[in-house]
């Protein structure tokens, strides 16, 4: 039997280089395991343009307004379940949620002014891409969440990373993240004798 499970727990972390340790039990046998990870919480400052991770999800939906920030894998107005292990079939869809930081609110208009480009590459080659300007994305002030769900139908199995290019047009600052994913092969059902 092979089962699995995913757990989220936030825990507010000033910047800074942390070490995180996992310790699991086996109920049954006692068996005990360790995991330890180092986690590095990047300092943001105020005026320049940034952005969260990027996170790869195989779920993203609004959640109700009563539940804004309460509960698993709730981010802002979003629960956003990440994919562990990056890896998708071609009739999965890919979520990808990333938040972008200290945009510039024109004066006159009080939007931001943003650009923001996606790209999909094999092989360091362009596969896929699309744009999106500020009257596409959803207005938030300094801040704008990213939060798409891509098909991956037209691509063929293989290594792929993601990359998210914003540009802020009042500012001319940038921020590039990447992700990298894999779309498998699809199961062939085993021919019937």
């Amino acid at each position: 039997m092979n089962l699995s499970s995913i757990y989220q727990k936030s825990v507010p972390l000033r910047s800074g280089l942390y070490r995180l340790d996992v310790v699991l039990k086996d109920a049954q046998s006692g068996n005990v395991g360790v995991i330890d990870a180092a986690l590095r919480v990047p300092l943001y400052e105020e005026e320049s343009l940034d952005a969260s991770s990027l996170i790869l999800a195989d779920q993203i939906r609004p959640v109700p307004t009563s539940q804004i920030g309460q509960g698993a894998f709730v981010l802002d107005s979003y629960k956003v379940r990440p994919r562990i292990n990056p890896e998708f079939s071609p009739a999965d869809k890919m979520g990808i949620f990333l938040q972008l930081y200290n945009l510039k609110l024109d004066p006159q208009t009080r939007k931001t002014n943003i650009s923001v480009s996606y790209r999909i590459l094999k092989d360091h080659q362009p596969v896929w891409h699309q744009d999106e300007s500020s009257e596409q994305l959803q207005q938030s002030r300094e801040q704008i969440t990213l939060e798409r769900n891509l098909p991956l139908s037209s691509l063929t199995p293989g290594h792929y990373t993601l990359e998210i290019f914003a540009l802020d047009l009042l500012t001319n600052q940038t921020v590039t993240r990447t992700a990298d994913f894999t779309v498998a092969s699809p199961l062939t059902p085993k021919p019937t004798v």
